[in-house]
C-alpha cells in the first residue's frame, strides 16, 4: 500500500476531480462562474440601455 505523500501530488499542480455523474451537485465551479458572468453582463447592459438592474438580481 502506498503511503500518504506518494499519494498526493507535487505542490502547486492540485486539480478539481472530473464530473461524475453519480454526485451532479459536488462540482458547481463551472455553473457558479457561469451564473457570475451572466449576472455581469446583464447589469452592465442594462446600465448600457439605462434600465433598471432589477431583473438581474434574479440571477444571483
Amino acid at each position: 500500500m502506498l503511503g500518504v505523500q506518494a499519494q498526493k501530488p507535487p505542490p502547486g499542480q492540485w486539480t478539481t476531480p472530473p464530473f461524475d455523474p453519480r454526485f451532479p451537485n459536488q462540482n458547481q465551479t463551472r455553473n457558479c462562474y457561469q451564473n457570475f458572468l451572466d449576472y455581469h453582463r446583464c447589469v452592465k447592459t442594462m446600465n448600457r440601455r439605462g434600465k433598471s438592474t432589477q431583473p438581474c438580481a434574479a440571477l444571483e
